[in-house]
């Protein structure tokens, strides 16, 4: 059966992971605007706290919905780097995010 205009439009999905050390967690797919605040595409962002960017565009309530937003990026980014690494790694895995783009996708 072909997707229609409004599947393909809705909403992230998301799901539980464990991420360790930390335990079980709600992880979100990245939209294509988080995705450009994560790396700092055409949106401005403070050179510093990528884990916790991602953290901040990832990590959601049972619901989906986001725990956390932009303004809590202070917040976040005094995590411990292990937690926040812990994080990043496990949404690389689920959640549509990669190291580097590849040729295909670059400039999108």
């Amino acid at each position: 059966m072909t997707l229609t205009r409004e599947e393909i439009l809705g909403p992230p999905d998301f799901k539980t992971v464990d991420v360790d050390p930390l335990g079980e967690m709600n992880l979100r797919e990245v939209t294509g605007s988080q995705f450009d605040y994560i790396r700092g595409n055409g949106v401005e962002v403070d050179e510093r706290g990528l884990f916790a960017r991602v953290a901040i565009s990832v990590v959601c309530d049972s619901d989906g919905k986001l725990i956390f937003n932009k303004n809590d990026f202070e917040k976040v980014n005094a995590m411990p780097v292990r937690r926040l690494q812990a994080i990043a790694d496990a949404a690389k895995e689920h959640c549509g995010l990669w190291d580097e783009p590849d040729e295909d996708v670059e400039g999108n």
